[in-house]
């Protein structure tokens, strides 16, 4: 059918362009359904609200051992978002009108995750977001979801922390970590552990507004008790 012809394509030693690519690779993973519209893609992309994230739920963490509820995806984008809209105005030098740039870049950094899921640096899946993001912008192609369109164009700048704006965007990325790493302070079994992962992300985070912030909670982080057993 249809969907062997694509992969016979996708597989092939043509040189099909990014673009092309990508749209045949979701018009395949979309043949897997029955039918397939934007109710669908919209649904889909609300797995980013039950998908856990993968720092979390690794080995040596574990913290939902019993399925209780852990950070998802879709929760972590919502911090990272709050954070910029109450935290932008307090960063010297912003360009104006960047508080919404900032979370525009931020609603879109991860959404590809909605096709690999979420994942650690270590799980060696990174080199994939690209064409999953390129698959996601092709979703605009649907009745309503023109808007996605651009989402593309966000993540390459926001991976590439190649202007001001994708600079403090992951600069907030990985301060809504730290706070994160507050919630689950009293979840971390061992000290060495804590402190690798809040040193990690502070070393991540150079604006100084924010980074005076994150010092502050990771004190904090690091003040309260381990997990017992």
């Amino acid at each position: 059918g249809y969907q062997n012809l694509i992969r016979k394509i996708l597989s092939s030693a043509f040189s099909l362009g990014d673009r092309l690519s990508a749209f045949l690779g979701l018009l395949d993973r979309n043949l897997e359904f029955e039918t397939y519209n934007y109710i669908d893609a919209i649904l889909q992309i609300y797995a980013l609200k039950e998908m856990p994230r993968a720092g979390w739920v690794v080995s040596q963490r574990n913290f939902n051992p019993s399925g209780g509820i852990v950070e998802t995806v879709a929760a972590h984008t919502f911090g990272a978002i709050f954070l910029a809209k109450i935290l932008c105005c307090q960063i010297k030098g912003l360009q104006p009108g960047a508080e919404s740039a900032v979370i525009d870049m931020l609603i879109t950094h991860d959404l590809g995750e909605v096709f690999i899921g979420d994942y650690i640096p270590s799980d060696g899946v990174k080199e994939d977001e690209p064409a999953a993001v390129a698959q996601m912008a092709c979703l605009s192609t649907y009745t309503y979801l023109a808007a996605i369109r651009n989402m593309e164009q966000k993540f390459t700048e926001f991976e590439s922390g190649s202007s001001q704006i994708s600079i403090v965007a992951k600069e907030f990325d990985k301060l809504d970590a730290v706070f994160q790493a507050a919630v689950y302070g009293s979840r971390f079994k061992e000290e060495s552990d804590r402190r690798r992962f809040l040193e990690y992300h502070l070393h991540l985070i150079h604006t100084p507004e924010l980074k005076s912030i994150a010092s502050e909670v990771a004190k904090r982080a690091l003040a309260l008790p381990l997990a017992v057993g």
